[in-house]
């Protein structure tokens, strides 16, 4: 499936809402002035912060309370878009609120825009979803979020399922009962059975995934306590309009027929309202219901609702629940095998859309359920023994899979991103296809990257007299990049969470102490920009990242790049930092002109500049034995343009031609007015050359072949 929501995406940010978070400019081109050198960790008060007190959310009593429960605290923003409880039963649902109607406010949408926006969004994806689109919003409901989100193993899907023992269980499912059967009850997977044996050869994985999700990740406190609707229980205004139940009440019984597969028939009873909103029609029967009010077996909560008033109570959409387990399983994934970290983080993302694109929940539940689940990932991580569970996790990923590449002589990365040649489909004739399966799904990394910014923020509107405060980095946000970047610091990776996050203004993100703004699928691609001077070591012993890595940013800041190891380093961003570069030892590739920045470019000891594309720089001095290694592409037109000076003393030069040149040609490599000193070697295994300078352009000179 390809996102044909992208058409709806561009089309959004464009017409009807802010572009603002259409952007993917990263936070330092945001205006914000008076950056740290250092990202520290930002003074918090009581219940935060949160990696410190998760388990708030798992107290019978402290979780239903905005001032004990940091999970509910760092969502609080919500409050200034739809205020649904009272003060009263925020701070402590456990001891308020035992009537229908002492915890609700009287009017409940306090930013209408907002809300609007906010309800219109789902309107307009709902009816205009594709048949895919619906079928995968419809199994990301009724899967296991652990077998669910696997596809964002793309072409390692399957492997990844044998090898883990991930599986489904699901009935035979119809086409037809997933697209046009409102009444089609459906069956559902909902248990962590279904990730998998912890004794399997990718175990670890599967125990890391549980760690996650038991690291008190539940979102029903919150959902309580801020008790937003449904998006099919609103109007196209977001409103809350009651119309009456499926309740005959002549008849005294419920009327709304429901059928599973096998063909046993209950009667419901489900709310109505005046809703724009289609719901996906084999999820339509999944709605909350009235089952125990008619159900003499059970006690009839009438104080809460009755055979003919709403059912909404215990209903809430704010954070979204699937949401939050699908994203929190995605980031155990995506943390234990980070060669697809961005795929697995946007599979994430996509549950949530789908979730949306089901009927089910409106973004603010979905922006909800994500950051409240980053959150949990990464206070799952600063705990020991669960910090010990992702370790593991990691070698084992590493091993498994790095064995498989090396049997076919592919690097891991290239192997974990192969193109399958015929994909499955979601459907088989009239039936749906209930498993995942190898796939190019996460294949376009552009539009990924545009759509999983964009879905932070689902293009609200931002209130820009707000929108220069500096980022916020939480403590302990940096141990999700740990395996990402294993060879940067702690602190490093802090500066890339911190360089890459969103801007401020965006109600519900300005209150999450920073959950909320930081883009992982940003971040994934390497510093926005250089605060202070940046020193990467890598060693290629360690293999993986350590050995190769890509930074794919646009980089700006006042630091200096300094690369060395044995590693090497990729550039591809067109980069503005002004602090320069030192090459000392392994090698930094660019593949843009400016990637490079503005200032001194300097290469000694071994130091390798690999040029892939024509670059320019500003100076460029190259002494005790660095090189210069061109991949020349265009046989009239220079692949180094130099604006001050070139110095040359105990230097190589190699040339890789991706054309071969002829005999005799005079082919222009450097352009800069001001050469100083000439290359000690020149090296191309295919031909004899000598350079020479003229009008302030070294040419190489194609002598004869070898």
């Amino acid at each position: 499936m390809k996102y044909s929501t992208v058409l709806f995406f561009v089309t959004l940010c464009a017409i009807t809402i802010s572009t603002t978070s259409c952007n993917n400019t990263v936070t330092s081109d945001n205006n914000v002035t008076s950056k740290p050198e250092v990202v520290g960790i930002p003074e918090v008060a009581y219940p935060l912060p949160i990696v410190d007190y998760i388990s708030n959310n798992c107290d019978p009593i402290k979780k239903r309370s905005i001032e004990h429960n940091p999970s509910v605290y760092i969502l609080r923003g919500i409050n200034d878009i739809w205020k649904g409880t009272t003060d009263e039963y925020q701070h402590g649902s456990s001891e308020h609120g035992p009537g229908k109607n002492d915890y609700v406010t009287t009017n409940p949408i306090i930013d209408s825009v907002i809300w609007k926006e906010n309800i219109t969004y789902v309107i307009n994806v709902t009816n205009n979803r594709t048949d895919d689109e619906a079928i995968l919003a419809y199994l990301d409901d009724v899967r296991s979020k652990f077998y669910s989100v696997i596809d964002g193993f793309g072409p390692l899907t399957e492997a990844y399922v044998k090898n883990s023992g991930a599986y489904v269980d699901l009935p035979e499912i119809k086409k037809e009962d997933v697209l046009e059967n409102t009444h089609y009850q459906s069956s559902y997977n909902n248990n962590q059975r279904y990730a998998g044996s912890e004794t399997s050869p990718l175990g670890a994985v599967v125990k890391l995934a549980r760690s996650f999700q038991n690291t008190c990740s539940s979102t029903n406190a919150p959902k309580y306590l801020y008790s937003t609707p449904r998006p099919w229980r609103m109007n196209a205004n977001g409103e809350v309009v009651f119309k009456g139940t499926t309740y005959d009440t002549q008849l005294h019984k419920p009327t709304y027929l429901t059928k599973d597969y096998i063909g046993n028939i209950e009667y419901k009873i489900f709310d109505i309202y005046e809703s724009n909103v289609q719901v996906v029609s084999g999820l339509m029967a999944s709605r909350k219901n009235h089952k125990y009010i008619y159900d003499d077996s059970h006690p009839k909560p009438e104080d809460l609702y009755t055979n003919t008033t709403q059912n909404i109570r215990t209903d809430n959409g704010y954070p979204s629940g699937h949401t939050n387990a699908g994203a929190i399983i995605s980031l155990a994934y995506a943390y234990a095998f980070p060669e697809r970290f961005q795929e697995l983080v946007f599979r994430g993302s996509q549950l949530g859309e789908d979730r949306i694109i089901a009927g089910m929940h409106s973004p603010v539940d979905v922006i909800g359920g994500k950051l409240m689940a980053l959150a949990t990932a990464c206070a799952a991580l600063n705990q020991s023994e669960t910090s010990e569970i992702a370790k593991e996790a990691r070698q084992v990923t590493l091993d498994f899979f790095g064995a498989k590449a090396d049997s076919l002589e592919m690097s891991l990365q290239d192997y974990a991103h192969q193109k399958i040649d015929t994909p499955k489909e979601f459907t088989n004739g009239d039936m749906i296809n209930i498993s995942v399966f190898d796939n190019n799904k996460y294949d376009d990394k552009e539009i990924l990257k545009k759509l999983y910014r964009f879905r932070l923020t689902y293009g609200f509107t931002q209130d820009t007299t707000k929108s220069h405060a500096l980022p916020i980095v939480p403590k302990g946000a940096e141990v999700i990049l740990k395996t990402r970047f294993p060879y940067l610091s702690d602190e490093q990776r802090r500066a890339v969470l911190y360089t890459t996050e969103l801007p401020s203004g965006y109600k519900i993100l300005d209150k999450t102490n920073g959950w909320g703004r930081i883009d992982l699928f940003t971040a994934a691609d390497g510093y926005g920009a250089f605060i202070d001077n940046v020193t990467v070591t890598m060693n290629a012993n360690l293999g993986s990242f350590n050995a190769y890595d890509s930074w794919n940013n646009p980089i700006d800041g006042k630091g200096k790049l300094t690369k060395k190891g044995t590693g090497t380093l990729l550039l591809t961003g067109n980069n503005s930092y002004t602090g320069g570069t030192s090459i000392e030892e392994g090698t930094l590739k660019t593949n843009a002109e400016t990637a490079l920045g503005t200032r001194k470019t300097t290469i000694t000891n071994n130091g390798i500049l690999e040029i892939l594309t024509p670059l320019k720089l500003t100076t460029l001095h190259v002494n005790q034995q660095g090189k210069i290694s061109i991949h020349y592409t265009t046989k009239n037109h220079y692949s180094l343009e130099v604006k001050e000076e070139v110095v040359l003393q105990n230097s190589s030069l190699e040339i890789i031609f991706t054309k071969e040149p002829s005999v005799g040609d005079r082919l222009p490599i450097i352009k800069c007015k001001n050469i100083k000193g000439e290359f000690n070697t020149i090296i191309n295994h295919q031909f004899m050359c000598h350079t020479s300078i003229t009008d302030g352009i070294l040419y190489l000179v194609i002598d004869s072949k070898k």
